[in-house]
């Protein structure tokens, strides 16, 4: 896929090998879970900032307060050359 070179929105795709997305439901959660696969450590280290980088802009939308809870439920880490990133919010409100 090309994306733009200077689309600062596409970074976390640009910086990675492969992206996994995966979406289900189970008892009373919406759960999410996203891979992003980087070259080595250090590119999945300034994957993770930015994905931070993310999760804070939303947790700043104050008048928005489906953003503030997404965001506030988001966790994130690093694993080597991967970074995963989970999310778990009730069904009713954003599965269903």
């Amino acid at each position: 896929m090309k994306l733009p070179d200077a689309d600062p929105n596409a970074a976390l795709l640009k910086l990675s090998q492969s992206v996994q997305l995966t979406v289900g439901e189970s008892a009373q959660q919406c759960n999410t879970a996203l891979t992003l696969t980087a070259d080595n450590a250090e590119i999945a280290g300034h994957l993770l900032a930015i994905a931070q980088g993310l999760i804070a802009l939303g947790k700043l939308q104050t008048d928005k307060p489906d953003s503030v809870a997404a965001a506030n439920a988001v966790t994130l880490r690093q694993d080597g050359n991967r970074v995963l990133g989970s999310l778990a919010l009730p069904p009713i409100r954003w599965c269903g």
